[in-house]
């Protein structure tokens, strides 16, 4: 008889275990579904649900939270940006667990492990930004004008004659 003996060891040391739990955790919010046994997503389960429950809170106190749970901030971002609002109205029930197939090798049941809702996936922008773009985000602080955004391109330019004017003069002292 299994008396006082609750939840599952997996073959694992305690570390280990939380490791697999945390690793199970951030893959099911960043991609928003997982494949994987369906003992290890009956395991991760409730930790998910309660972190999604947590995330509906937009405080620092359960940011510091989840945080400390996940290590991992673009999943605690997506948690709370994304997950948090669109299971507002939602009182449990988060997550759903499906049967898949049968593992080949050990004839392990598979599960797919994934949110009930999909948050709206957001268009990512292109990272590369022209020196008068960035100049212009660090200066949030005052409007930017036409004329300030003149000046910023101006020097840009100048810069760039200057470096040519540079390497050509070590390409000649180069040739001599």
């Amino acid at each position: 008889m299994r008396h006082r003996v609750k939840g599952k060891k997996f073959g694992r040391n305690a570390s280990s275990r939380k490791a697999m739990l945390q690793s199970l955790m951030v893959g099911v919010i960043t991609h928003g579904k997982i494949e994987t046994t369906i003992e290890k997503a009956k395991y991760a389960r409730p930790a998910v649900e309660k972190l999604v429950t947590a995330a509906k809170n937009d405080t620092l106190h359960v940011r510091r939270i989840l945080i400390k749970k996940l290590q991992d901030m673009n999943a605690v971002n997506k948690l709370i940006d994304e997950l948090g609002p669109l299971f507002k109205d939602r009182k449990g029930g988060y997550t759903r667990i499906t049967r898949t197939i049968i593992r080949k090798g050990d004839k392990a049941q598979l599960a797919e492990f994934s949110f009930v809702e999909k948050p709206e996936i957001k268009k990512v922008e292109d990272k590369k930004t022209s020196k008068t773009e960035k100049l212009t985000k660090d200066s949030k602080k005052s409007p930017v004008t036409e004329e300030k955004k003149q000046k910023i391109s101006q020097k840009a330019e100048s810069q760039k004659k200057v470096n040519v004017k540079e390497n050509k003069a070590v390409k000649k002292k180069v040739t001599k």
